[in-house]
């Protein structure tokens, strides 16, 4: 997921290992021309040891910045929050099939933002005592505007969708 909105996808590691901290890496231009990940799991304040189990991130309070939840039998559930303080820029999809899967499981859905393009496919469960997240998430850094998102659902019709507000979530029906 995209964390920090910027854009570029991030690495959140669940390790469920009793002293073994969780993991969360942070995509990032340390130079130009140059990536790397950076592990900020302390800094941000993911530091829950113990019995942790499938964790998995979505919006829960539709501010646009992914959270982090865990379910634990020792902490009863962890839910870390985003507070993260940037402006930057995301917008989301809550997707349904018509003619398709309900749920939209299997479709591809591409941003398009000048010569850049950032994709996501919906899935259904995909991890220990828990399902992926139904909304599509994308960070789009400064940006203020994306050029079109284009859906292929599952059955093969394809959406194009233009002149979309950012910051925000939108509802699409196929």
């Amino acid at each position: 997921g995209d964390f920090d909105n910027d854009g570029d996808q991030d690495v959140f590691i669940q390790l469920n290992l009793n002293d073994s901290p969780d993991v969360l890496l942070v995509n990032d231009e340390v130079e130009p021309g140059v990536r790397a990940f950076a592990n900020v799991a302390e800094f941000v304040g993911l530091t829950k040891l113990g019995d942790r189990i499938g964790g998995g991130f979505f919006d829960y309070d539709n501010d646009g910045f992914l959270d982090i939840y865990i379910p634990s039998a020792e902490h009863s559930h962890i839910l870390y929050h985003n507070l993260a303080f940037n402006e930057a820029n995301w917008i989301g999809l809550r997707l349904e099939g018509r003619m398709s899967n309900r749920d939209a499981v299997g479709s591809f859905i591409t941003l398009h933002q000048g010569d850049k393009q950032q994709l996501r496919y919906t899935k259904g469960g995909s991890g220990f005592l828990r399902q992926d997240n139904p909304w599509v998430h994308f960070g789009i850094g400064f940006e203020t505007t994306v050029d079109s998102i284009v859906i292929r659902w599952p059955l093969g019709h394809k959406q194009v969708l233009t002149g979309l507000e950012i910051n925000q979530y939108h509802d699409i029906r196929e």
